[in-house]
């Protein structure tokens, strides 16, 4: 599509050192009814030395001049960044491609034999022209878009001050969950034969390990709170405060009665009777009777695994989740007589079997997972943490981890 180029917008640099040749040009012009801004040089000194001074849009170079060729002014144009852009035609009565060739290399483009002809060289100027309006509405769009890249330099400025606040808070977020949990290799002093597999997603995390002993009982959970990241962080520090309160003030050690009580902690701490907030947390918890020889097992939603005489067995937990469900909430308890032969069990969040693999569309799944904690049940539980964290590694790859991983191991 041709550009239409408006009058009096444009200025023309016309070289030649006869002055019968310029005023043909100028005739040129006035008799196409185009009017544009002519200035004239005699020789190509001059033409070069205009140039500069002017920055014309438009050059009609002669070839042969005194003082310096057209064809050297030219070349010295071409090598000056501010001269460089200027389109030139070159005028000559030399019609050789040879020339031809030599004007173009030189940097011209394009090409007026003399003597000139009227639509020749109208053509060709018009032509140059339409660059010109291109070059220009280029230089007018690349300034826009560098003004817009200074705001946008400024404003990227902005958000990574305000990224560097929220990262600063989110790590210091971390040294707070990191206090209120206990280090994972303690679970040991506790319970020797154990392990934490413990993997946030992001920096802070949804999911936490809780666990604590007292008068001959054990009470260990795995706690799925409800998202991740800052939002889980909050839930879980949550979690982990009622969990001390209920246990460890209120003295309940039923797993059954720890959940209900959970929840109307939550519950009432969210103020959910009164708002549309439901937020919550899935849990598995144990609790250890070294003096009875039983575990004792209750769980919302989150299950309980554990192997005997090689075979695996699940207790499912009940359907309800802790908080968001009004009302009160009554749960199951499970009670496992322990044996001579210490057995493995394992309670987890939903992380690792929901975790998607590279190049599959596919998650680990529940099943797959119960088959793994089955298959590496009889070697040292130091062990049994690095190959869930080997194969895990190995089956997400390049997978982004879509949800905070819990898995906890122990044998009693």
């Amino acid at each position: 599509m041709l550009i239409s180029i408006p009058p009096n917008s444009y200025k023309i640099l016309v070289a030649d050192d006869y002055d019968s040749n310029l005023a043909v040009i100028e005739s040129i012009f006035e008799e196409s009814g185009q009017v544009f801004e002519i200035i004239y040089a005699h020789d190509g000194q001059a033409a070069y030395e205009m140039a500069i001074l002017e920055v014309p849009d438009l050059i009609i170079m002669d070839w042969e001049m005194p003082q310096m060729t057209g064809i050297e002014a030219l070349r010295k144009l071409k090598e000056r960044k501010d001269t460089q852009h200027i389109p030139i035609i070159m005028t000559t009565a030399f019609t050789s491609s040879e020339h031809l060739q030599t004007a173009l290399q030189a940097g011209a483009i394009d090409y007026v034999k003399k003597p000139i002809d009227e639509v020749e060289l109208l053509a060709r100027v018009n032509s140059a022209l339409q660059l010109v309006t291109s070059y220009k509405q280029i230089l007018i769009q690349k300034d826009e878009i560098q003004e817009k890249t200074k705001k946008l330099e400024a404003a990227f400025g902005q958000i990574e001050k305000k990224n560097d606040k929220i990262m600063s808070s989110i790590k210091y977020a971390k040294r707070i969950q990191d206090a209120l949990l206990q280090p994972t290799e303690s679970l040991k002093n506790v319970l020797e034969d154990s392990f934490i597999l413990y993997k946030p997603r992001d920096v802070v995390s949804g999911d936490f390990y809780w666990f604590f002993e007292k008068n001959d009982k054990i009470v260990i959970a795995a706690v799925d709170c409800t998202g991740h990241g800052v939002p889980g962080a909050f839930m879980s520090m949550l979690g982990d405060t009622y969990l001390n309160q209920v246990v460890g003030v209120m003295g309940i050690i039923q797993p059954n009665e720890i959940l209900s009580q959970l929840h109307e902690s939550i519950r009432t701490a969210l103020k959910q009777d009164a708002t549309q907030n439901r937020d919550g947390m899935d849990i598995s918890i144990c609790v250890i009777d070294k003096k009875d020889r039983t575990l004792k097992f209750a769980g919302a939603k989150n299950p309980l695994v554990y192997i005997r005489d090689n075979e695996i067995i699940r207790i499912k937990g009940d359907t309800n989740s802790i908080g968001g469900k009004s009302g009160q909430l009554d749960f199951t308890t499970h009670t496992i007589k322990l044996t001579d032969q210490p057995t493995p069990f394992y309670i987890y969040s939903d992380g690792y079997q929901d975790q998607f693999s590279s190049g599959m569309d596919s998650k680990f799944m529940a099943k797959r997972f119960r088959k793994l904690l089955h298959k590496i049940h009889k070697y040292p539980f130091a062990e049994q943490k690095d190959i869930l964290n080997h194969i895990l590694k190995d089956w997400m790859r390049q997978t982004r981890q879509v949800d905070d991983i819990l898995v906890i191991g122990f044998a009693v």
